[in-house]
């Protein structure tokens, strides 16, 4: 993405959060969870952390969503006891507001148009930056490496952030996580995890400090498809 148009899409989130007293953090982050650009009045809430958590809840939220309704969701309201989480969401990303208190519930729809309306701004603008959204980690793996079966990216904690080829992808984020967490309780130092047979390689590996990946590899090149994951991960792919 061209400085520019980053620089303009920090100028409309600034508005956004000046426009509005109880606001105090947005954050436009991909679906994966990559915090594209933030501002904030609370430096007390890591922008990595909102973006991460908040994409992983939209994901399994929004499928979850579709499926008992045939629909897609377009907002997810996230309430505590002192703030509350507002979730927008875009094809190719997520806009995270978070607000001080609770929200109004006779005017729910009225509080939340202006953030639609900002995130609608963004994202149209933004389509004009070829890099953004053109391709996921997930989808690049999976088209440059060939043997790769299926791919799964998660949170730390088990919380699925997109797939492909997985059908119980929240089963599997589950598995991987605990999986991993059993390797960082040997090391903390842990980068990768990998399990192989003489047909599969399942492979999970620390993508940053917020997300795993696993990825299933088939056939005889299944080792060296595995390895070349960790190369794509290592160079920032």
């Amino acid at each position: 993405m061209s400085s520019e148009v980053l620089s303009r899409v920090a100028e409309l989130l600034e508005e956004a959060l000046n426009s509005d007293e109880s606001m105090t953090n947005i954050v436009l982050c991909t679906k994966e969870g990559v915090v594209v650009t933030a501002v904030s009045r609370d430096e007390e809430l890591d922008p990595r952390v909102l973006a991460t958590v908040n994409a992983a809840i939209a994901s399994a939220s929004s499928n979850t969503f579709t499926q008992a309704r045939g629909e897609r969701a377009s907002c997810l309201i996230h309430s505590t006891e002192n703030k509350t989480i507002f979730t927008v969401l875009q094809p190719n990303c997520y806009m995270v507001f978070v607000t001080k208190g609770t929200y109004n519930r006779t005017d729910l729809e009225a509080r939340v148009a202006p953030m639609q309306s900002t995130a609608s701004r963004i994202a149209l603008f933004m389509s004009s930056s070829t890099s953004f959204g053109a391709e996921t980690l997930v989808e690049n793996i999976a088209r440059r490496i060939p043997g790769i079966s299926k791919v799964l990216l998660l949170t730390h904690e088990g919380l699925p952030l997109g797939s492909l080829g997985f059908e119980s992808e929240i089963e599997m984020a589950a598995l991987a996580s605990s999986i991993f967490g059993n390797g960082v309780t040997l090391s903390e130092l842990t980068e990768h995890i990998l399990i192989f047979s003489q047909e599969v390689a399942m492979l999970i590996a620390r993508v940053d400090e917020k997300r795993l990946l696993l990825a299933i590899c088939v056939g005889r090149d299944r080792i060296n498809a595995a390895h070349r994951i960790l190369d794509m991960i290592e160079a920032g792919a």
